[in-house]
């Protein structure tokens, strides 16, 4: 299967379990069930010192889920994201770039195609190895519809890294 297969697959998968999901109310679900969505159209939200960039397609205002987040990812050329855990558990289709990619005690260049799942409460940390943006699909959900996984716990483990100027995102950058 092809690279460009992968994100257009991964989308419609996470559309299906979302408007399949039991715990989407009913004006959730038929919202939905006839929802699409430009992504371009879709306001990016900078992390706090810029090094990286997230968009929710679903499981915010473009296709409405309270279990589901997916969107798209980005880390700046030669960004750190610092090392981090939290009660989610979260997935991630590399699309594009190098990531030197630390999950628990491992660490793995993670290259388009890759998909990495995080367990909750698995620290992991990632690395743009390379002068482009690297860019992902990435996902979030309420593991049997418990959305208290949302209500904090995400922690840095480490410093928050200095950036180099090429490596932070301004937050007007769209």
């Amino acid at each position: 299967m092809t690279n460009l297969l992968i994100a257009p697959l991964c989308i419609a998968s996470c559309v299906l379990i979302a408007a399949c999901s039991p715990a989407l109310n009913e004006d959730a679900a038929s919202e939905t069930a006839s929802a699409h969505v430009n992504a371009s159209t879709v306001e990016w939200n900078v992390s706090e010192i810029g090094e990286r960039r997230s968009n929710r397609i679903i499981g915010g205002e473009s296709i409405p889920d309270d279990d589901l987040h997916v969107g798209f990812w980005e880390l700046a050329p030669r960004a750190i994201y610092a090392g981090h855990l939290h009660p989610v558990p979260e997935f991630y289709v590399i699309l594009d770039g190098q990531i030197e990619w630390t999950l628990g005690e491992e660490t793995f260049l993670a290259e388009p195609g890759e998909v990495i799942y995080i367990a909750p409460n698995t620290i992991h940390r990632m690395v743009n190895l390379t002068d482009d943006i690297a860019r992902a699909i990435w996902g979030r959900w309420a593991p049997n519809g418990d959305r208290s996984v949302y209500d904090g716990g995400y922690r840095y483990v480490e410093p928050l890294p200095e950036q180099a100027l090429e490596a932070v995102f301004s937050a007007s950058t769209q």
